[in-house]
């Protein structure tokens, strides 16, 4: 991921590959920003997110509490390939970082119920039986 090389795995929707693409694009100046992820596609089409009250900059400018870090979230980020010890420096610092940003996110979807990830902001629709 860092140096912007990584498979997504079949099973993600081309809507969500597209989405986690342009939010791992390496350089920064590229990447995708908040206000265009809060409007693409897959977010106002596919989800029900409630925005966190606290803003993004203050929440990524304080440092996670080291006795509060998951290690399965830290785990999963060493897959993406930071290492450990870059990671727990750069949770606890007070500066914006992308780990702490995957970090966030990822403790986000832990703590959000299935349900609520993949509902859709429309109601279903009826469809008529065939007229015989």
């Amino acid at each position: 991921v860092k140096t912007g090389v990584f498979i997504l795995p079949k099973f993600i929707p081309s809507e969500l590959g597209d989405l986690i693409r342009r939010m791992l694009t390496v350089d920064p100046r590229e990447r995708i920003t908040i206000s265009e992820i809060k409007n693409h596609t897959w977010i106002t089409k596919s989800r029900v997110i409630d925005w966190p009250r606290l803003s993004i900059n203050q929440t990524l400018q304080q440092p996670i509490p080291l006795d509060r870090i998951d290690e399965d979230i830290i785990n999963n980020l060493r897959m993406l390939g930071w290492e450990y010890y870059e990671l727990i420096e750069s949770l606890s610092s007070n500066e914006k970082t992308m780990p702490k940003v995957f970090y966030h996110l990822l403790e986000e979807r832990i703590q959000t119920p299935t349900s609520v990830l993949y509902q859709t902001k429309s109601p279903p629709v009826d469809i008529p039986a065939p007229l015989n």
